[in-house]
């Protein structure tokens, strides 16, 4: 996760930290690279996910037809027994 602008790393280790994790967001601002990983790591304080499909470039997209792989996430979930909220977004 980025650092925010007070130059503190985000934790998971206080109760009330959480977050609202979008996968597509996530896909355009590391320019492509899967969110997967982010999610297995702070899984525990995502409290809902957003799910949009576009390109690494940022461009919104019909489901299925970008790069966010929200067929895999959902797997993930599926297999892991995560039970947050999983969002889809329209274009």
């Amino acid at each position: 996760m980025r650092q925010s602008t007070s130059n503190r790393r985000f934790t998971t280790s206080h109760p009330f930290n959480d977050a609202i994790f979008d996968c597509s967001h996530n896909l355009a601002g590391s320019k492509g690279k899967s969110p997967i990983p982010v999610l297995e790591k702070y899984h525990a304080c995502i409290t809902n996910l957003h799910l949009k499909d576009r390109t690494a470039d940022g461009g919104n997209l019909p489901r299925g037809q970008g790069q966010t792989p929200i067929k895999e996430v959902l797997q993930l979930m599926k297999k892991e027994k995560w039970t947050l909220p999983a969002e889809p977004e329209r274009r």
